[in-house]
């Protein structure tokens, strides 16, 4: 119904060149429609707020976009349990959140909790076990100026290898963390 109008047209909107005020109204607007007729504990209510937590950062407005998908991944871990993939993608979104705030031991660490999620549901050679590895990547060279983290090289290595089988079997693979 119009619940799910509004949360995928938001979610339209997320990407890359759509006016992002008009994802976030269409999104308000689902999440108050969600929240009204599931409750605030519902697994939709957190798929608005972690799109909304991400608009929020693009904007550099932080500390909301931290608030909004620590809620998200609460409700998810509460409804799917901890090792679902939706847990995963809310770990992953935290991760990014708090690598640009700065908060890189936390970054490391929920995303690497994403990592062994998603390698246990995916296995070794998939786009988000990839995206996750960039990531660690990303946050591995932001924590050490002379490139000196004990696993830099190995995620690197790693993250380039499973994007070569990915290109090989025809994965798209088009969004990337890291740029070469």
């Amino acid at each position: 119904g119009i619940n799910a109008e509004y949360g995928g047209i938001g979610e339209i909107y997320m990407s890359p060149g759509m006016d992002r005020n008009i994802g976030q109204m269409m999104l308000e607007r689902a999440l108050d429609i969600r929240i009204h007729h599931l409750g605030e504990e519902h697994i939709l209510v957190a798929r608005c707020l972690l799109d909304l937590s991400i608009i929020f950062d693009d904007r550099g407005q932080s500390d909301r976009a931290l608030e909004l998908c620590r809620k998200a991944l609460k409700i998810r871990e509460r409804n799917l349990g901890p090792d679902h993939p939706h847990v995963a993608t809310s770990l992953e979104t935290l991760g990014s959140i708090l690598l640009s705030r700065g908060e890189l031991q936390e970054a490391e660490s929920v995303m690497r909790r994403s990592l062994m999620i998603y390698r246990k549901i995916h296995g070794d050679r998939h786009t988000q076990v990839c995206s996750c590895l960039e990531w660690l990547v990303l946050i591995a060279k932001k924590k050490t100026d002379d490139g000196q983290h004990p696993q830099l090289q190995q995620w690197e290595e790693e993250a380039k290898n499973i994007r070569q089988y990915l290109i090989s079997v025809g994965a798209d693979v088009t969004e990337r963390v890291v740029d070469d």
